[in-house]
């Protein structure tokens, strides 16, 4: 199992100009069971701590999983310690906050925790950041949904009675985790009866194991490689287009597995629809080599060299949401920690 993953995180405009942390975090970790755990956090805005309980929520519930998880787990028990990871991020909050002297009430986060075991996914997930999933027959698919109140408000690490665990039905080959800013951003304008109301032209972009060959090409290290695409990427969107619309922080977490092959879907499913753009967002022709046992094999190199530079024509059709109240840092490479990331994790 080799897989790669890595992470990114910039603060939104509507926090930096009132001087607000970024209060988004992830986590990333490999493990001697030869999993990847991945956690997302986006600390809620509203709260004046919100920031140390999405750093502490992530590394605590990514640890729990490092420690537990064994070579032979499947199934029901991995998913049984998804949810002890959630209630050790629950209760890790809770101690931070205590000793501060917090009132837990200003303590709040989001929590998505993901589990790739060989080619099995698991996760759990509390509020209104998500993760998606990328099938070895090439469909890409939410497996998380926003929990939201009736007046608009996430529900909390500390709601308890709104955790979500299970387990992804289908061979995962890559896994994208993302906090509230990029997930609104994924969900661009359709018409009501669109088949799929996320963005897979944009969700492919980043998720496709496919692109690995051409991101990291010409160099000795791939997972700085990976990194520095990433970071480029959130940059440009952070900067061009998703601030324009939302101003929230954004976090985006990939995991992507290369050794499970893909069978492609027709080419016409990774462009965006013609019911809000007419061409690709990100200005990538994908093209299915014969066997449908490997990645696109026909990828345009200099296409491929700016491809957030065609994403923009997305902004006009995003419904344009007020910032709601979130935020993402850096760790050592097999290490987990709060914003961190570990790339390359044979």
């Amino acid at each position: 199992m080799t897989v790669f993953a890595y992470g990114s995180k910039l603060p939104g405009v509507s926090h930096t100009a009132i001087g607000k942390l970024c209060e988004d975090n992830f986590c990333i970790s490999g493990t001697h069971a030869g999993a990847v755990i991945a956690a997302v956090c986006d600390g809620v805005g509203s709260d004046a701590h919100a920031e140390m309980a999405s750093a502490v929520a992530s590394r605590a519930a990514v640890e729990y999983c490092a420690a537990k998880i064994q070579p032979a787990m499947r199934g029901d028990s991995v998913e049984a310690m998804i949810y002890q990871a959630m209630n050790a991020a629950y209760v890790a909050v809770e101690e931070a906050a205590n000793q501060a002297s917090f009132d837990r009430r200003h303590c709040n986060t989001t929590l998505d925790v993901a589990v790739l075991v060989r080619d099995d996914l698991y996760f759990g997930h509390i509020g209104d950041s998500g993760i998606f999933a990328m099938l070895d027959d090439g469909t890409i698919r939410p497996i998380t949904h926003q929990q939201n109140d009736e007046n608009g408000g996430v529900f909390p690490l500390f709601d308890r009675s709104h955790w979500i665990t299970g387990q992804v039905d289908g061979r995962v080959a890559a896994v994208l985790l993302s906090t509230d800013g990029m997930w609104s951003y994924f969900h661009p304008k359709r018409s009501p009866d669109a088949k799929d109301k996320h963005s897979i032209a944009l969700l492919d972009w980043f998720m496709d194991p496919g692109f690995i060959p051409v991101r990291t090409k010409d160099t000795d290290d791939p997972t700085q490689a990976l990194q520095a695409w990433l970071d480029t990427e959130m940059a440009y969107l952070n900067e061009n287009c998703v601030q324009e619309v939302l101003g929230d922080d954004i976090t985006v977490v990939v995991l992507q597995d290369t050794e499970v092959p893909i069978c492609y879907q027709p080419d016409a499913y990774y462009k965006v629809p013609t019911d809000f753009e007419d061409e690709d967002c990100h200005g990538v022709e994908q093209s299915v080599n014969d066997s449908q046992e490997t990645a696109p094999t026909a990828l345009d190199d200099a296409r491929l060299a700016n491809p957030a530079q065609n994403v923009d024509t997305l902004l006009e059709v995003i419904d344009p949401v007020p910032a709601p109240k979130h935020s993402a840092d850096e760790m050592d490479d097999e290490s987990p920690g709060p914003g961190g990331h570990v790339n390359g994790l044979g």
